[in-house]
């Protein structure tokens, strides 16, 4: 008997420390370690399929090193301030809007990273990190200041914007190139369905000038309220394709060239006579 009870002790300890080490897909992950056990993968990316950090880290240094060749060769700055002043400011007051003095603007579009779950990782592709780049420096104190005083004295709120009303996200913005805190404002009440942090006091921006009060915004009604998310399309010979969405509805494209150390608005039919340039 206690032969038996030995060799089935024995058995188990045995399938217990072979099921702690098994390794289904070979990666040298242990299933027990490995979100991706059927799939074989990277200790960098938990055992999914992935790029290495070190080639990640490369590849996010070299195209840091492009935004920036790019930006002191064709002064973005220049050009973010053109693309700010040519916000078409009559969108924001549309018979349809459920208020007259609200306007949700997006600071923060895109961001590119290596998905955990793909099969087929891949490295962010240049222009889609450029662009994103480009996206997200549109936005500083003076511009922001310049679009306060565009707007008309309206209540600015900060968002991330996804293309529509629906997948709009109340948030304060703050960052070290753009400390939005220095403006002034007046809180506001959200939903928490459209909150981005649900433990956050949520702020609207006005022009000094103004006077701040308490407002409330209606969840179900958010695609109605003026809205504005600024999207750089393309970029190609020196020129830039601009798409100005405005209340998560409308998109009116300008397009901006830089000619003799200069950004000018040119047309469509202009832009459209250049090949697209590989960055």
């Amino acid at each position: 008997m206690l032969r038996i009870f030995l060799t089935i002790l024995i058995s188990l300890q045995f399938c217990i420390t072979k099921s702690q080490s098994l390794d289904s897909d070979g990666d040298g992950i242990i299933d027990e370690s490995d979100a991706c056990p059927k799939i074989a993968g990277i200790a960098d990316n938990h055992g999914c399929p992935g790029i290495r950090k070190e080639v990640l880290d490369a590849n996010k240094k070299r195209q840091e090193d492009q935004f920036r060749a790019f930006t002191n060769k064709f002064d973005f700055n220049q050009l973010s301030n053109l693309i700010i002043k040519n916000i078409e400011g009559d969108y924001f007051k549309s018979d349809n809007l459920i208020s007259k003095d609200i306007v949700i603007v997006s600071l923060n579009i895109t961001n590119f990273g290596n998905d955990i779950s793909t099969a087929k990782p891949q490295l962010p592709k240049d222009d889609e990190i450029l662009r994103s780049k480009l996206e997200n420096s549109l936005w500083n104190e003076k511009n922001f200041d310049f679009f306060l005083k565009k707007t008309s004295g309206k209540k600015v709120l900060t968002a991330h914007s996804y293309g529509n009303g629906n997948n709009v996200r109340i948030i304060n913005f703050d960052s070290n190139d753009f400390p939005i805190n220095k403006f002034v404002g007046g809180e506001v009440i959200v939903p928490r369905e459209l909150m981005n942090n649900v433990n956050e006091k949520l702020f609207y921006y006005i022009d000094k000038n103004k006077k701040n009060e308490e407002i409330s915004i209606d969840k179900d009604l958010v695609d109605r309220y003026a809205g504005l998310t600024i999207y750089i399309l393309q970029i190609k010979n020196k020129s830039i394709k601009v798409c100005y969405y405005y209340n998560f509805r409308t998109g009116k494209f300008k397009n901006f060239q830089f000619i003799n150390n200069k950004w000018k608005e040119i047309s469509d039919a202009e832009y459209d006579k250049f090949d697209v340039q590989k960055l």
